[in-house]
């Protein structure tokens, strides 16, 4: 008796199993944005970011990559924001203030772009997130925050480098497209500039 009928050979008709209900899948309760100012926890976002970037062969040809772009200068007058689950960093973002186009992150590749658009500029830049954390919302938190922060310190204009897969939520946002930058050496996708007058 205590075995399962639909085992047992000499039955005719199977007997049909119960509908199942689906669990459903647990999501992890990541916490953020956070804004980053301690250097201890700074450094741990640098090196969330170089250990992504180091592994992101369908953006970056790691042959050409060059460790000296992991930090720059933005990172020391830039704003940092994460996300974090269970205390473990799964996302990250900075944006950067400009009274002088010249002076806008990768900014050889994007004159060609920059004319016209009035300043102060914000650049949204260095935003990253673990592959295991992708398509779970957390992008759009970490570009609402900083477009606020841009605000708050009297941008006028803000811009960014969208890879393709991000083109479309930034239009969603409020984005245009300018054109394509010129990129950076190992880049293995077209980049798009893309504006957004956050004056109003």
């Amino acid at each position: 008796l205590g075995k399962d009928l639909r085992t047992i050979p000499f039955m005719t008709r199977q007997v049909p199993s119960p509908p199942q209900t689906p669990s459903p899948s647990p999501e992890p309760s990541w916490v953020g944005p956070t804004p980053v100012f301690e250097p201890r926890t700074l450094g741990k976002l640098f090196e969330f970011r170089e250990a992504i970037w180091r592994n992101e062969p369908r953006l970056v040809d790691c042959s050409q990559f060059n460790p000296q772009t992991l930090r720059d200068t933005h990172d020391d007058h830039g704003l940092h924001w994460i996300i974090t689950v269970d205390g473990t960093i799964v996302a990250a973002a900075r944006v950067c203030i400009h009274d002088d186009p010249g002076e806008v992150p990768y900014q050889q590749g994007l004159q060609h772009l920059l004319a016209d658009i009035p300043c102060p500029i914000a650049s949204l830049n260095r935003l990253v997130v673990h592959p295991a954390m992708r398509r779970q919302g957390l992008t759009r938190p970490l570009t609402d925050v900083r477009i606020a922060a841009a605000r708050s310190k009297g941008a006028r204009t803000m811009i960014v480098e969208a890879q393709p897969d991000r083109v479309l939520p930034l239009k969603d946002v409020g984005f245009r497209e300018l054109g394509q930058s010129k990129g950076q050496p190992g880049d293995l996708v077209p980049y798009t500039l893309m504006y957004f007058d956050i004056s109003a």
